[in-house]
């Protein structure tokens, strides 16, 4: 399906895909699905960053991209431990057209030992990593004032919702009052944002699953 995509719209540099999300097993535990139109136009740079902003909602197999595009925007940043990956979709969704498949292509494997869990037991540096990317990009971003305030705010929110998880996760002390009130600050236009660009409730069951297996498995 991607290969036809890729000659159908060659002037695209990012072709995406929904993927699966599995447990150790290989059992299906939901669907990563990604923020953007169900269509087949593509999808301009605008808009591909008013919602990547928000949260790295591309799974890691799911991206096929132009190798010259990639190496042209630099690459994966060394210095990004953490959110490397989200600032090369970054760079590349604001130089071109984003094509995006709705239906599973790829598989992405959820469990406690992962780096993503393991790397981000330091919530102060992996604090620092989201926040470098997001501000760099929303400064950089040219669009009205007034939608860069909104995703901005739903931005920020989203990484003190990421931030808080890892807490939990690490068994570390974790504001949860403060994030009850950020949410509410919102208002229901940030609300649907929030709920619709971070994708919170396919990653959280996810893990929850993976969770109540592992533990009827043992």
């Amino acid at each position: 399906h991607n290969s036809a995509k890729r000659c159908k719209y060659p002037q695209t540099n990012l072709f995406l895909n929904a993927s699966y999300l599995i447990d150790s097993q290989g059992n299906t535990l939901g669907i990563w699905r990604c923020p953007l139109p169900n269509s087949q136009w593509s999808i301009d740079s605008n808009l591909m960053i008013e919602r990547l902003l928000v949260q790295n909602f591309i799974a890691i197999p799911a991206p096929i991209f132009k190798r010259e595009v990639a190496l042209k925007v630099g690459g994966l940043d060394d210095k990004l431990w953490y959110t490397a990956d989200w600032d090369l979709w970054l760079k590349i969704a604001g130089c071109g057209e984003t094509i995006y498949y709705p239906k599973p292509l790829s598989a992405f494997r959820v469990h406690s030992s992962s780096q993503t869990v393991l790397r981000s037991s330091s919530t102060k540096d992996f604090q620092k990593q989201l926040e470098i990317v997001a501000k760099k990009y929303w400064e950089l971003w040219e669009a009205p004032e007034s939608l860069k305030r909104a995703t901005w705010q739903v931005a920020f929110f989203s990484i003190e919702v990421n931030v808080t998880l890892a807490a939990m996760i690490h068994g570390k002390k974790a504001n949860v009052l403060r994030l009850i009130y950020s949410f509410f600050a919102l208002g229901p236009s940030g609300w649907h944002r929030y709920l619709r660009d971070s994708r919170i409730w396919e990653r959280v069951t996810a893990r929850l699953k993976a969770r109540l297996t592992a533990k009827f498995d043992s």
